[in-house]
């Protein structure tokens, strides 16, 4: 004989839905998700807008392209295409950036203090938001340079493995790690170019033909055709390179040495810290 029993006592059976994710308990114990956790592997898309979108809710980044599944819908790239990142660079990306609180126009940029939030065009035509490298745990190193400086191209090519005179001083003051560090992601670099060789503000020309040189994988170039950000760090002279945490807030700044974010990033390599 068989007993029938009200749907409120099989509430799985009868399409419960625990977190309230819009996909049944029955139903996420099938697709392999979570049924008491609405976002199963934490990209930022619920299970059921996981199943709208058709993204795989157990996989923080269905399309293996370097950027979560929600944040490629808030922005409106696709996120089954590895083909449509956010960035074509594949810089990072951080969803939470607004909530960044800066900057601090102070008379020196000191530790402890927000960078201005500048966004400028890169080697690809796009423009990057520079918050969007906070957040991802990793420190920020932010170099400001121009086309004509002979100390920033000797420095751009330290950093591409070609023979430089930082090899010398690198050898003496222990920073030999630095390059491997930013080509293996350890430490985030950002050039920002706001001159070029004739002294004009620099332009998407500027910074591409700087990539046509220095064609750096891991490197974001980007153009300051106002120049803000010599006005910001008040800089002394170029290359002018600070160094920031994943919050945006500086760690090391010496307008008069900018060899002080080498020794930090050796640190980093070393230590964990600067």
């Amino acid at each position: 004989m068989r007993i029938a029993i009200p749907c409120f006592l099989l509430l799985a059976a009868c399409g419960a839905d625990t977190d309230g994710d819009g996909v049944s308990d029955r139903e996420e114990k099938q697709n392999g998700t979570d049924p008491e956790e609405a976002d199963t592997d934490g990209d930022g898309l619920d299970d059921g807008l996981e199943l709208e979108h058709g993204t795989d809710g157990t996989v923080a980044d269905t399309d293996g392209d370097g950027y979560l599944d929600g944040d490629e819908v808030a922005v409106g790239t696709d996120p089954l295409d590895a083909s449509s990142g956010i960035y074509e660079g594949g810089w990072p990306y951080y969803g939470d950036k607004n909530d960044i609180v800066g900057p601090d126009w102070s008379e020196t940029l000191d530790p402890g203090e927000v960078i201005y939030r500048f966004k400028g065009v890169d080697q690809f035509g796009e423009v990057v938001d520079l918050y969007d490298y906070a957040g991802h745990g990793r420190y920020i190193a932010v170099v400001l340079s121009e086309e004509a400086c002979y100390y920033c191209h000797e420095v751009a090519r330290w950093l591409n493995g070609e023979a430089s005179m930082w090899d010398q001083y690198a050898e003496e003051e222990g920073w030999e790690a630095v390059p491997g560090a930013v080509a293996n992601g350890t430490v985030y670099w950002v050039t920002i170019l706001d001159q070029d060789q004739g002294g004009n503000p620099a332009d998407a020309t500027t910074v591409a033909t700087w990539y046509s040189v220095y064609p750096h994988p891991e490197i974001a170039v980007l153009a300051d055709s106002e120049q803000v950000m010599a006005t910001h760090m008040h800089i002394y002279g170029y290359p002018s390179i600070l160094l920031l945490d994943d919050g945006m807030r500086v760690v090391t700044y010496d307008m008069y040495d900018y060899t002080m974010v080498f020794t930090n990033i050796a640190n980093i390599v070393a230590t964990g810290v600067p």
